[in-house]
């Protein structure tokens, strides 16, 4: 769940694969779901556990229960990026590192692993590798949240 940077609209998630955008003046979705489908394919598709605007409210980025790092357009009106296998098991958390540029984010699964992702490598040399692993979690990730400067973050795990 999130809220813009004007605190106009919210976004939250419901272990399927739409994001819900609410109008947080009349508390009415404002458009229709967000489907992060592949061609609406509903029954292959994997449930959504986290969600965060970028700082400027033009994108949002969701982890997956299966550990797919997925990137919608609101512009556009789809999605534009979609980083397969991110982590070995569920993305229990995503946000960006500065809100004021999304080149970077970091996830948090049940893995029991942080990782730091610079979305401008995406899909260079054929592979979408993080651009750095933290471990130390004996349990899966909860929770990631960035200070906001870009560099640092903290995680709460269920250890």
């Amino acid at each position: 769940m999130d809220v813009d940077k004007d605190e106009l609209f919210m976004i939250y998630s419901s272990l399927d694969p739409m994001i819900r955008l609410v109008d947080l003046e009349t508390l009415k979705r404002k458009q229709e779901i967000l489907d992060l489908t592949e061609g609406g394919d509903h029954y292959r598709a994997s449930g959504i556990c986290s969600t965060k605007f970028s700082g400027d409210s033009k994108e949002i980025v969701a982890g997956s229960k299966a550990g797919e790092i997925i990137v919608f357009d609101l512009v556009a009106n789809r999605v534009n990026t979609r980083v397969r296998d991110a982590h070995d098991d569920e993305i229990n958390s995503v946000c960006f590192a500065n809100r004021q540029m999304s080149d970077i984010l970091f996830t948090g699964g049940d893995d029991c692993m942080v990782k730091v992702w610079d979305r401008r490598a995406f899909g260079t040399s054929g592979s979408n590798r993080p651009a750095g692993v933290f471990v130390g979690h004996a349990e899966g990730v909860t929770n990631i949240a960035s200070k906001g400067d870009g560099i640092y973050a903290a995680s709460n795990g269920k250890d």
